[in-house]
């Protein structure tokens, strides 16, 4: 029996929550309808106002908490997602889409989601198809045609002569088991592990874990080829599993990958190159040639040829003339003409000062 796994988003703040009640009935409706069809169901209820904390937090911070990190990790596993949220100055709240931020957009691409709101009056209905349709569009997810707002007159009431509330929920909960029957979009790629150089030498047992083949090393009486040549049919690029090709590059036999240009090697192998990085070349490999005379050339200082002046500038080392004038009997090199000058008038000594 295939399982599907549903998240709930529930961005409810009170203790009771008509948020949280709305959501729990979309889940159980689309629940029973899924077991209908042959599916085996898990739902995931998720109290955004438990995380408000850790969700600034990451904003500030960059990294999310274990306990946020592992919601948006359910979240990006699952195959559907409802998502109810209080409607707040005629849009969703700002926790609501605070979260949606914290995710990345791609992680939602081709998911399946059943859209709910709730308001203290009808009038704030269009929320659902204004405000949260856009914003699913925007993040690529196959979004249900029905769509629930549940208002103060939806609770208990079902003489309005409207759409009773378990019917409009039971409407969008099959439109959402619809879209989780069948083959779904492919989920998520898990990301590469990052291992140190000399644990992929060895052989990580990581990689027996995940299913990868350990490469088969050659021993030291292998033949040396000058050209790439395919290797045992055994050995594997642990990246992407393409038959490994031997080469040898100066005197260094190396195994790589044509396809993502990996490289293996031997351990003795790997210690001339560092023997050659540190310096010391190994046994039967040539120092550098020397220099030809001749060939090398001169150097920039003290050489006579550098030091004699071009003729064509002869003569610019004359002073420097501006409009200054030092040199002249009682000029002061830190007088400033802007500065207010002194003179005296029939009152005595004042100040006058250009404006």
């Amino acid at each position: 029996m295939e399982t599907r796994r549903i998240t709930v988003l529930s961005a409810g703040l009170g203790v009771p929550s008509s948020t949280r009640l709305l959501a729990d009935q979309l889940a159980a409706s689309a629940k029973r309808q899924l077991g209908d069809a042959g599916y085996e169901v898990r739902v995931d209820i998720v109290e955004l106002r438990d995380l408000a904390v850790d969700i600034a937090n990451n904003f500030v911070t960059g990294y999310a908490a274990p306990r946020l990190a592992e919601v948006i990790a359910g979240v990006e596993d699952s195959d559907g997602i409802i998502a109810v949220t209080p409607v707040f100055s005629a849009s969703y709240s700002g926790l609501f889409k605070s979260f949606i931020d914290v995710l990345d957009p791609k992680s939602l691409d081709g998911k399946a989601v059943l859209l709910g709101a709730t308001g203290g009056t009808d009038r704030h209905q269009m929320v659902l198809d204004y405000a949260m349709r856009p914003l699913f569009t925007y993040l690529r997810t196959r979004i249900t045609q029905t769509s629930v707002f549940a208002g103060p007159q939806d609770w208990g009431n079902t003489d309005d002569g409207a759409s009773p509330l378990s019917v409009r929920v039971d409407r969008a909960a099959g439109e959402l088991a619809r879209l989780l029957s069948g083959e779904q979009p492919h989920r998520k790629a898990d990301a590469m592990e990052s291992l140190p150089f000399e644990q992929l030498l060895a052989g990580s047992p990581r990689h027996a874990r995940r299913g990868i083949p350990r490469p088969v090393r050659y021993s030291a009486s292998r033949p040396n080829f000058s050209g790439g040549r395919l290797v045992d049919p055994n050995m594997k690029c642990p990246v992407d599993s393409i038959d490994l090709v031997m080469s040898e590059r100066s005197g260094v036999e190396i195994d790589y990958c044509p396809q993502c240009r990996g490289v293996w090697l031997d351990r003795g192998e790997l210690d001339k190159i560092i023997d050659r990085a540190a310096g010391g070349f190994g046994a039967g490999s040539t120092l550098p040639p020397a220099p030809v005379d001749g060939l090398t050339p001169p150097p920039l200082y003290g050489n006579p040829a550098y030091e004699t002046q071009d003729p064509r500038y002869a003569g610019n080392d004359r002073p420097r003339l501006d409009d200054r004038n030092y040199g002249k009997q009682g000029h002061n090199r830190d007088y400033d003409r802007r500065r207010p000058k002194k003179k005296e008038g029939w009152l005595g000594t004042c100040s006058t000062s250009r404006t």
